[in-house]
C-alpha cells in the first residue's frame, strides 16, 4: 500500500513535530498535579478515602508527564532526520501521546475524586456530569 505508507510518513512527522508542545502540555499537567496535591488534596486533616484515591492518581500524572517528556525527547533524538520510519518507528511514535492522554485522565480523576471528598454532592455532581460530557466529545472527536 504506497498511498498508506505515504499517509502514515506524513502523519510520523508532524506527530514529531509537535513532540515539544506535548512536553510542554505534559510538563503543565506535572506541575499542576503536585500542585494540587500539595495545597489541596494534602490539607486536609482527615483524609478519606477519595482524597487518598485522588492524591495517589495526582502523583502518578505527574510520574507519567515525566515519562512522556523523557521518552518524547528520546524519540525526537532517535527519528532526527530519518526519513522512512519503520513499522515499529510509526508505531512507537504515539507512545508519548498516548501517556499525555493518560495524564489528562490521571489528573482530571484525581481533581473530581478530591472534590467529592471535599464538597457537597450537588457541586460534585455537576463537576461530574461537565466532565462526562467534555470528555466524551473529545473521544468521539478523536475517534472521527
Amino acid at each position: 500500500d504506497k498511498p498508506s505508507s505515504l499517509r502514515s510518513t506524513i502523519v510520523f512527522h508532524r506527530l514529531l513535530q509537535y513532540y515539544d508542545d506535548f512536553n510542554t502540555f505534559a510538563a503543565s499537567l506535572g506541575v499542576m498535579s503536585l500542585a494540587a496535591m500539595v495545597f489541596g488534596v494534602l490539607q486536609a486533616e482527615d483524609m478519606g478515602l477519595r482524597s487518598q484515591i485522588a492524591a495517589r492518581l495526582l502523583i502518578s500524572a505527574t510520574i507519567t508527564s515525566i515519562t512522556a517528556i523523557s521518552s518524547a525527547t528520546m524519540l525526537q533524538f532517535t527519528f532526527e532526520g530519518c526519513k522512512q520510519p519503520s513499522r515499529v518507528g510509526k508505531i512507537l511514535a504515539w507512545t508519548p501521546l498516548a501517556m499525555l492522554n493518560l495524564v489528562i485522565i490521571e489528573f482530571s480523576a484525581g481533581l473530581i475524586l478530591w472534590y467529592t471528598d471535599k464538597y457537597p454532592t450537588w457541586i460534585t455532581t455537576s463537576v461530574g456530569v461537565e466532565f462526562s460530557v467534555l470528555f466524551g466529545g473529545l473521544i468521539i472527536m478523536a475517534i472521527w
